[in-house]
């Protein structure tokens, strides 16, 4: 018995998909939002059994693909957030994705868009070329109006509450805020994009010198 043979009659403790909704023939019809309900549940229940990291990424993807294609973003919302928590939370469009629902939600969340906006920034390497410029900048425009309502509301918090705590939390998040704006601001100068937002934000946030075009 050769050696591949012998590798392949080992046992292996990965569960495999479930042949009903084997991810690629489910991936066209979640693309068209048009999962049934046995499909849907076979997915599911495949996404608690199987153990391969990759294989769960596949299944967790046409479920979320499948809510948004049905324009029903409070299921969206519920599976992109598992897939990101639970699945995988290194995906940049998908976390880029989530904080702009996020930020421009009805009530929006502050710290969960700074919070995804930075995963996306933080794994920006997965993207190239213009989409790699375009996606950029919107991660850096969005973790910034983040940054600056998180400072706003410490800033609050500190006018209502004075304090030594409060201070420090209100310096901080200004000085998160000028991080970012400079960034931002860098990388518009870089890249030849707009940079009249990241310049605003900069000197709002006590920074000038760093955030203005060379001569």
């Amino acid at each position: 018995m050769d050696a591949v043979a012998q590798i392949d009659d080992l046992p292996s403790d990965e569960v495999s998909f479930d042949p009903q909704c084997l991810p690629d023939d489910m991936d066209p019809i979640a693309e068209s939002g048009e999962l049934t309900d046995d499909q849907t549940a076979c997915l599911g229940d495949s996404l608690e059994v199987v153990t391969s990291d990759f294989d769960r990424d596949r299944i967790s993807l046409v479920l979320v693909a499948d809510a948004y294609a049905r324009d029903d973003m409070e299921l969206w919302e519920e599976r992109i957030s598992r897939h990101l928590e639970e699945v995988d939370d290194s995906n940049p469009g998908l976390a880029l994705r989530y904080a702009m629902h996020l930020w421009l939600a009805e009530e929006p969340d502050a710290e969960e868009t700074a919070r995804w906006a930075d995963v996306a920034l933080a794994n920006r390497a997965a993207w190239t070329g213009d989409v790699y410029n375009g996606r950029v900048y919107s991660a850096y425009k969005f973790r910034c109006a983040a940054g600056q309502s998180l400072w706003r509301e410490a800033e609050v918090e500190k006018s209502q509450s004075p304090g030594e705590s409060a201070a420090m939390a209100a310096a901080e998040q200004k000085g998160l805020t000028r991080s970012c704006a400079i960034d931002w601001y860098q990388f518009a100068l870089d890249t030849d994009q707009e940079r009249g937002l990241p310049r605003r934000l900069c000197r709002l946030a006590g920074e000038k010198q760093r955030c203005e075009d060379e001569t």
